[in-house]
């Protein structure tokens, strides 16, 4: 479906990294929220390959060397923003302006052999225009200018084992919106809900090796480069404190490299897979220091990840569960205490997609702590016994699939207690690679002292027009 390769918003709100005092904090710190600017890839009923129809070999039909990427001019207007306190920038008013563009080289050596090498950059004029005195220096370097490298990697099939080597990005589990056993590669969170889908995941240098044997398929992972989300700073209208967190990051050495292994199947109209991965908290901790008195520093510690998922797909319906167990989460209520707790994690979706060019996905998911106690209220995080989120999304294409409407909304707590967002966008294809899209993000207050309560006159009307080649 056309529709479905469009970007529908995805509101990577975990957010505010590191969960700073917010009842939200527990989801953020395992990246639980992939976002509204994620297109969803809905699951399908299985082909039969005997009605496939025959492309004849890729050598003959694909040159080599192939050239995709885009360009986009991206832009969002504050409308709902109150005076900053002194001292602080003023985000009423226009808050993004920025040319981004993104190129991916891909290189077909033989049909077994095959590289490609990515860069992503962007610019945003928003601060020049509102002028640079008013916004700090660390702001400044993470959202005004970036120029780095994405995907690249080389890739080969040697009978029945594929092996892939360099910066690449590994997703596991079959939900849209919601991380429960997606755990390596982290996310962009510094503009929650504006990010494009495919700048959201961030890539990081990997060894995979997949084996196949029937239905069945063998993975194994090992991460050898560590860095963790890219989340607001000081100065940024998505920051939830006064102060900043000094962040300590692991070496990228041999006695830091993560690694997993999953085992997927699809037997008919069923998907299953089985996951482990011991890997660092991409949202780490804050642990308070001796001296001076009242700061923090953010440490990240190893977890271990233990997980499942399945799928059944039974006409136009896509019904999906994942779990997780995660030990080894660490909160410190003081400098002398420290708890180590194990969280469980427990999914449940479904997407819909027999109306005529319209999809429906709803996903729920819920974390506890079982050895939750009271001293985990004097920690930064203050992460809940029981929390939850849930998402619904429905997009519609019209006029032979060149306008594109989405709906999404995003709630937080086990009750819908802790605020949300709503996302509504409308594209249109201008040609068929030029796309024109708009539409406003609003952010809805929940519970005092909830993150969402704070970012809740972060509401905004965005644009987007985005040229593929």
């Amino acid at each position: 479906m056309r529709m479905l390769q469009r970007k529908i918003g995805v509101f990577g709100l975990a957010l505010v990294a590191m969960g700073l005092g917010f009842p939200a904090a527990s989801w953020a710190q395992d990246d639980l929220l992939q976002g509204f600017d994620s297109p969803p890839t809905v699951s399908q009923p299985p082909k039969d390959a005997d009605t496939e129809e025959d492309q004849g070999p890729k050598e003959d039909q694909t040159s080599w060397v192939e050239l995709d990427g885009s360009l986009s001019i991206q832009g969002s207007y504050n409308y709902a923003h109150q005076a900053p306190p002194p001292g602080m920038p003023d985000w009423r008013g226009l808050s993004r302006l920025k040319l981004v563009g993104r190129a991916d080289l891909k290189m077909t050596f033989s049909e077994n052999w095959k590289a490609q090498l990515g860069g992503y950059g962007f610019y945003d004029w928003t601060y020049e225009i509102r002028g640079l005195g008013q916004y700090p220096d660390p702001l400044l370097a993470l959202y005004r200018q970036e120029l780095e490298p994405r995907e690249a990697w080389v890739s080969g099939k040697m009978g029945p084992v594929d092996v892939k080597l360099g910066r690449q990005i590994v997703s596991w589990g079959k939900s849209n919106f919601l991380r429960v056993v997606d755990v390596f590669n982290p996310i962009d969170n510094r503009e929650p809900g504006l990010v494009d889908v495919g700048d959201l995941k961030l890539p990081m240098t990997m060894s995979r090796v997949d084996v196949y044997w029937g239905d069945w398929q063998f993975t194994a992972v090992g991460v050898h480069e560590i860095k963790f989300n890219k989340n607001p700073v000081l100065g940024s209208d998505f920051y939830p404190a006064p102060f900043t967190l000094p962040e300590e990051i692991p070496l990228s050495n041999g006695e830091n490299t993560e690694y997993g292994g999953a085992i997927t199947a699809t037997l008919g109209a069923w998907e299953l897979g089985f996951y482990g991965a011991n890997h660092f908290n991409d949202a780490g901790h804050a642990e308070p220091l001796t001296a001076p008195p009242g700061a923090f520093v953010l440490r990240h510690e190893r977890l271990l990840t233990r997980g499942f998922s399945v799928s059944l797909t039974s006409g136009s319906w896509v019904m999906k569960l994942e779990g997780a167990q995660v030990q080894g989460l660490t909160f410190m209520p003081s400098p002398t205490q420290t708890l180590r707790l194990t969280r469980y994690d427990l999914l449940a979706g479904v997407e819909y997609y027999g109306w005529s060019d319209t999809t429906l996905m709803v996903e729920t998911a819920a974390q506890q702590y079982p050895g939750w106690t009271a001293a985990l209220n004097n920690t930064l995080e203050k992460p809940a016994e029981l929390s939850g989120q849930t998402v619904v999304a429905l997009t519609r294409d019209f006029s032979n699939k060149t306008v594109h409407a989405m709906a999404a909304l995003f709630f937080f707590g086990p009750t819908l207690q802790n605020g949300g967002l709503q996302r509504y966008s409308l594209g249109y294809d201008l040609a068929d690679a030029l796309v024109v899209t708009g539409g406003v993000l609003m952010y809805q207050p929940g519970q005092p002292g909830d993150l969402l309560t704070r970012a809740s006159d972060n509401d905004r009307v965005f644009f987007d027009v985005k040229w593929s080649f």
